[in-house]
């Protein structure tokens, strides 16, 4: 997920991570994000590839007001980015996103004996631009996921989630509770119109299975002193990562 600070950097940065993702080689990521850099709409009319969205990291850009004043107190302008990628996982921000099951399954056919056919989805695509697909790789089907349940806030031009706050006693939020980051991911137009079968949107679905309520604070001591409100974990811009309720992320990056 890149910055989306303004339109020129944000063109930048997604041509720049597009770039390092084709280096990456036998990689399913790596083959979807060379065919649209040499080919362009040839992605949306392949019969493996016309369902596919793109790679979980090419869907969203971080860009949030509350990130925006605060990242720039630390050395890394990127901290933001760099902590949500790390909490995903290198594995997961590669993964392929289609709308449908048909999508998935068109990705790779299987021979009677259940191996792959190598001749066959991204298997078969992969020599044409002089490429070879190894190994297994993560696809997320929007159709098969468990959308949000909630609301949408009202009148809100990136359809953020109404999510509930974590509130102290006093009726205040906790000290450096920045929001959750589910509704820190900004998307272009072509992302927001992109919806499911029963009209939920990447937010609703992919977003919200990505990160659920996690939440995002200033500092890891203010995450920390926020324990008994954070349920579905908490990252911090200084490097705290808490998954889930009780899994802590230590050392140095």
């Amino acid at each position: 997920m890149d910055n989306g600070n303004s339109s020129v950097s944000s063109v930048y940065t997604e041509k720049q991570m597009n770039d390092q993702v084709i280096q990456l080689e036998k990689t399913a990521a790596g083959i979807i994000c060379e065919v649209k850099d040499r080919h362009g709409s040839m992605l949306s009319t392949l019969k493996c590839t016309k369902d596919v969205l793109g790679i979980v990291a090419s869907l969203g850009k971080v860009c949030d007001q509350n990130l925006s004043r605060l990242v720039s107190s630390f050395k890394n302008s990127c901290t933001s980015i760099l902590i949500l990628s790390e909490y995903l996982g290198v594995e997961t921000m590669l993964a392929i996103v289609c709308k449908t099951i048909d999508g998935v399954e068109a990705l790779e056919n299987y021979e009677k004996d259940g191996t792959v056919d190598m001749n066959a989805g991204l298997h078969g695509i992969a020599p044409t631009i002089g490429r070879m697909l190894n190994g297994r790789f993560l696809v997320y089907c929007l159709q098969n996921l468990r959308p949000f349940s909630g609301e949408i806030l009202p009148d809100d031009p990136q359809k953020k989630l109404a999510l509930m706050n974590p509130k102290l006693p006093n009726g205040k939020y906790p000290p450096g509770f920045l929001g959750f980051a589910v509704n820190m991911i900004y998307m272009d137009q072509q992302h927001l119109s992109c919806v499911t079968v029963d009209g939920r949107g990447l937010r609703e679905t992919l977003f919200y299975s990505l990160f659920s309520r996690l939440q995002v604070y200033n500092t890891r001591s203010d995450m920390m002193d926020a324990l008994p409100f954070i349920s579905d974990g908490a990252i911090s811009l200084d490097g705290g990562i808490l998954k889930g309720s009780g899994l802590f992320c230590l050392g140095e990056r």
